[in-house]
């Protein structure tokens, strides 16, 4: 099958090689990759699902301990089409809790040369190849699992951000920075796609928080900007989801100094909270930040009637 799939868009692979050295360096893949598929589904499997993350550095921890949230999801959701007519997602889940398991599978795609791997400091990342990449995502897309595939990899990618205890501190900035870029990989093919995915914008949300405790605002307010203008089209501006979005670029105009940007933002979150009651603990949390850039505009009986209706409140 993969041998079918070589002309149009492989062949449109990035590279300095000519046009014949490109199809020979992918009829060698195409073969590699048929005789996997033949000889280890479950690694073929594999490599489907890391195919979705970024070919650079891929931490194999972030597979493991992920996976056993996987796992469970995968049996509360047991009736979930997506999750269950994925060949062999047992065995894989199984095989990706498994450190030794995983680690003897990682070697025969190694064997196969359809990825690489290094180890620093008793850590493993791979990579994979571009092309190889480019033909796994392909043969997924031909045989009409793409999706099923993608869903693996972005709860796992999301699960093991939400293992992550605070994005802010800096004991946590090497978790951020390392899963950073698979979880942009993954929203780039979501977007592509219009899937829309609510744990992929909380992670992104978190990516965020992380990027404005290092002073990266420019990074910070692309993320959480795409995420509250997909949430603002697909439920409304006054959705809490959208709500949290908004309070989150908010926070990232105020530590910029943006004073009347955040406050903009800030009043808008209060008027869809104060919905939900005065005394709402999300409505006492909006007039605590519009309280805030108040003061930090100098509009102080402003920001002191804010805080003492907070302060009474509580």
């Amino acid at each position: 099958m993969l041998m079918n799939i070589l002309p149009g868009k492989l062949l449109s692979w990035n590279d300095n090689l000519s046009s014949y050295e490109q199809k020979s360096v992918a009829v060698t893949f195409a073969i590699q990759l048929d005789e996997l598929d033949r000889q280890s589904p479950i690694c073929s499997n594999l490599l489907k699902v890391l195919s979705f993350f970024d070919a650079e550095n891929i931490p194999l921890a972030m597979i493991t301990d992920a996976a056993e949230d996987l796992q469970s999801q995968s049996t509360l959701d047991s009736k979930s089409s997506d999750v269950t007519v994925l060949p062999n997602l047992d065995s894989l889940i199984a095989l990706m809790c498994s450190p030794v398991q995983l680690q003897h599978a990682i070697r025969q795609l190694h064997d196969f040369s359809l990825v690489g791997y290094e180890s620093t400091q008793g850590t493993i990342a791979l990579r994979i190849h571009d092309l190889v990449q480019i033909m796994i995502q392909e043969s997924t897309r031909i045989d009409g699992r793409q999706d099923q595939w993608f869903h693996i990899a972005r709860e796992l990618a999301c699960n093991a951000f939400r293992h992550i205890e605070d994005p802010v501190s800096h004991r946590c900035w090497v978790q951020c920075e390392t899963l950073s870029p698979h979880i942009q990989n993954l929203t780039k093919w979501d977007d592509e796609h219009s899937v829309g995915n609510s744990e992929l914008d909380n992670a992104n949300i978190g990516l965020a928080q992380y990027l404005s405790s290092r002073g990266r605002y420019d990074e910070a307010e692309l993320l959480v900007g795409r995420v509250l203008a997909c949430r603002e089209k697909q439920f409304g501006p006054e959705h809490p989801g959208a709500l949290v979005a908004m309070k989150n670029l908010a926070t990232v105009y105020r530590l910029q100094g943006r004073y009347k940007e955040a406050e903009t933002l800030y009043g808008r979150v209060l008027a869809g909270t104060e919905k939900l009651g005065p005394e709402h603990p999300d409505t006492l949390r909006a007039m605590h930040h519009l309280a805030i850039v108040y003061r930090l505009q100098g509009k102080y009986k402003e920001a002191e009637h804010g805080t003492g209706e907070y302060l009474q409140a509580r």
